[in-house]
């Protein structure tokens, strides 16, 4: 790793920065290519190290010169070290400090020294195993689609919570009462078609194969009674499966409606509408009104009836 040109001015800013921030000028300074922390480590630990050291040296108080100077002696210790051990290390730092002596006071070096003894080579062969050993970089990315909350709708179209609550619970009723009837119009469909299938059945069965002159012979009174018979009771079934399902039809709606008033209405609705029940005669009244009866107009005239002359 090499160290582009950087300057003191560079130093004060990194240092005036918050630390995602001075990360990012650091790397800029340092003439790195951007990277992405969570997958290039070995950028990202370095970076980590040099901020580190760096912003010790601020908070130390040190000149901005021997700031840029302490970063120069841990990344020049850094490539020197890779991969060796930590007695050789502490060598390596040591003949390095003492070259940067005339650049960094030795009270300063003293003070930047205990803390790079307790820090970076205290944990050195966790940097050693990063920086030496190639590691297999196992990376799964996946495409996830992300549903946004929908937006909120404006103050002057919102509802009072007990509001919201209680056409939201008669909505869910009237869900479950739409589910209900087309099941309910698909159970009498297929009623309706084994009904029909009967019938004809029955009429089948009851036909003589052959030519109809000769049916008409062959045919016997029994015969067509009894298929007067079946023909009756197939229709009288049917008549009961249409009855029973308007019956079911009827007590269901009713159900529903009820539940529907049991609920507790806000006030602010105002009364509940009323409901019509659906009956024979109501569905007869609303097919159209029953004639009335018109009455003959009188005639004026006096009261005796003329005869005609002959």
């Amino acid at each position: 790793y090499k160290m582009a040109t950087i300057t003191t001015n560079d130093v004060q800013i990194i240092g005036s920065l918050n630390r995602d921030e001075g990360h990012k000028r650091l790397a800029t300074c340092l003439g790195w290519k951007a990277f992405d922390e969570d997958f290039d480590l070995r950028s990202s630990i370095l970076l980590d190290y040099l901020y580190d050291n760096l912003m010790f040296a601020i908070a130390k108080g040190f000149p901005w010169s021997q700031v840029l100077h302490v970063l120069h002696l841990v990344l020049d210790v850094h490539n020197d070290s890779i991969g060796k051990e930590l007695v050789d290390v502490i060598k390596c730092y040591t003949s390095k400090a003492a070259q940067f002596s005339d650049r960094i006071s030795e009270n300063n070096i003293k003070i930047f020294t205990t803390n790079y003894f307790s820090t970076y080579l205290t944990h050195y062969k966790l940097y050693k195993y990063v920086f030496s050993v190639e590691q297999e970089r196992n990376f799964y990315s996946y495409d996830l689609q992300v549903d946004v909350p929908i937006p909120p709708l404006p103050l002057k179209d919102s509802k009072e919570h007990n509001i919201w609550e209680y056409e939201k619970k008669i909505a869910d009723i009237e869900a479950v009462e739409e589910k209900t009837k087309a099941e309910r119009g698909l159970d009498f469909e297929n009623t309706i078609t084994e009904d029909h299938e009967l019938l004809s059945k029955t009429f089948k069965e009851g036909c003589v194969p052959g030519d109809e002159e000769e049916n008409a012979v062959k045919i016997s009174r029994e015969a067509i009674v009894k298929l007067i018979a079946d023909a009756a009771k197939a229709h009288a079934t049917a008549a009961t499966h249409s009855i029973v399902a308007n019956i079911e039809s009827v007590l269901e709606d009713l159900e529903f409606k009820l539940e529907k008033t049991s609920l507790p209405r806000p006030q602010a609705l105002g009364p509940p509408p009323r409901f019509r029940g659906k009956t024979p005669l109501s569905r007869a009244k609303q097919g159209g009104k029953s004639p009335s009866r018109e009455k003959s107009p009188k005639r004026k005239g006096s009261g005796r009836s003329t005869k005609s002359k002959s």
